[in-house]
């Protein structure tokens, strides 16, 4: 039988359901290292730390102001160019893929601000906020930006949450 990429994304999502009930439903030590042994997985490719060269903090959202103002800011921090991505464009938020951000080794953080609630694969969740947030262990760390109580990013609060992600505490 042939399948889809949908069916294939069906089957692939089931399957991460299945071994991460079976990872979070441990309460022994053995359960996770026979869990490990049945996969074939070894520790160090489990517990990766931040690598400054290939992880990514993505920030997802709309911008107050120019983007080379928050480049400018990350530069400041340390924080090389290529290892920020800005998905700040309404039309590009629309199509983006939410799925890709689980489990993702490529991010380490995710900066949110205000975007779309009609975000590509966020299941059944009002936005893909609430689908992090429900479900914090499956995601990279989220930031969310907020400034005079509601969803912003603004050059300062940018910097604050750049000082705040895994890959700045770990790699910088």
């Amino acid at each position: 039988m042939r399948y889809t990429h949908k069916q294939k994304s069906a089957i692939l999502q089931k399957i991460i359901d299945k071994i991460s009930k079976e990872i979070f439903h441990t309460t022994e030590d053995s359960e996770i290292d026979a869990i490990i042994n049945k996969y074939g997985v070894t520790l160090e490719e489990s517990a990766m730390p931040i690598n400054k060269n290939t992880s990514t903090i993505l920030v997802l959202g709309a911008l107050k102001g120019r983007k080379s103002d928050y480049q400018m800011t990350a530069k400041k921090l340390n924080i090389p160019e290529n290892n920020i991505e800005f998905v700040d464009d309404y039309s590009k938020m629309h199509s983006f893929n939410a799925e890709q951000l689980r489990y993702s080794d490529r991010y380490s953080d995710i900066i949110i601000g205000p975007t779309p609630h009609s975000i590509k694969n966020k299941g059944d969740f009002s936005s893909v906020i609430a689908m992090i947030e429900n479900n914090p262990k499956e995601y990279p760390k989220l930031l969310k930006a907020i400034a005079n109580n509601s969803l912003k990013i603004t050059t300062s609060n940018f910097k604050e949450l750049l000082q705040q992600t895994r890959y700045y505490q770990e790699a910088i």
